[in-house]
């Protein structure tokens, strides 16, 4: 029995230490109360709330990981220790069944946070991926004198990209949806009819009615920030569709595109365009919404 205890705690001691060091390297980065060096806001790249959730759930997955090779020894351990004070050889008793049972609860449960947690990571890194691209495409909108801010912090949620141009403001909402396995011109289409989204496979409004509020948002926003009402435009993003527009959706008030060619947006013409001065407030309020370094 000695040495079958012996045996135990050697596999598990160095397990055991390692999560006791992640653990204590955890506590002690939490507890560095310095202060960052950068004193100015620093502007989101494209995804960064994003990328943030991804490393949220890769901790996650960690974690369950390190359970699930945990759970085994430690039930295993735990029955060797509650079997020292018996005479004899091992022998089977109906109490062994619940560190086994509780060995296989500890080992699912891992498994089945492992598998959750994967799959919003990579639902996160989806959506991570289609931000860079159409922030790549807008591009030739600052060439062209544009501002263009990314994962722009409002009330309780991020508007992926705001361009400030001389005619308008645009909220830009990106989404990123999977094609068929089915390939061709067909397979990658969707059409547009000003409320509704129609893929090859499914329809949606939810998209079309988040960009509508998020440029009403931003547009209360703005009038307060700037101190003059500024026209804000939404626009989906449909990063590598080909979008269709129908009669109603291509006079919709949310446009639709796969913002490949997005010098179109200085062409539209709206109601108040912005001079100089409008034009730098604006700016400076979306600037100053980031938050500072600390």
């Amino acid at each position: 029995m000695t040495q079958l205890i012996l045996i135990l705690f050697s596999a598990i001691l160095p397990l055991a230490l390692l999560l006791g060091a992640i653990l204590a390297w955890r506590y002690l980065f939490d507890r560095d109360r310095r202060r960052s060096p950068l004193n100015f806001k620093v502007l989101n790249l494209p995804g960064d709330s994003l990328r943030v959730q991804m490393a949220k759930h890769d901790g996650k997955m960690d974690e369950a990981g390190m359970m699930a090779m945990l759970a085994g020894p430690l039930m295993l351990a735990a029955w060797a220790i509650a079997r020292l004070g018996q005479d004899g050889g091992i022998v089977w008793s109906r109490g062994d069944s619940l560190f086994i049972a509780m060995a296989l609860l500890l080992i699912g449960w891992a498994v089945r946070s492992f598998i959750k947690h994967g799959k919003l990571r990579r639902q996160y890194k989806q959506g991570m991926e289609a931000e860079i691209a159409v922030a790549q495409n807008l591009l030739p909108l600052m060439a062209e004198g544009c501002m263009v801010f990314h994962d722009f912090p409002a009330d309780g949620f991020n508007i992926d990209h705001v361009i400030v141009a001389p005619n308008a403001v645009f909220a830009v909402e990106t989404k990123s949806r999977k094609k068929p396995k089915d390939k061709g011109r067909e397979s990658a289409k969707v059409v547009y009819d000003g409320r509704t989204l129609r893929f090859p496979e499914h329809t949606e409004t939810a998209p079309i009615e988040q960009a509508l509020r998020q440029a009403q948002w931003l547009a209360k926003f703005l009038a307060k920030g700037a101190g003059d009402p500024v026209p804000v435009i939404p626009v989906l993003a449909l990063p590598g569709w080909f979008v269709e527009l129908t009669k109603e959706g291509g006079r919709a008030e949310v446009i639709v595109n796969n913002s490949r060619a997005p010098l179109f947006l200085l062409k539209l013409r709206s109601s108040s365009p912005m001079d100089a001065s409008l034009f730098r407030r604006v700016g400076h309020a979306l600037t100053e919404r980031y938050p500072v370094v600390e």
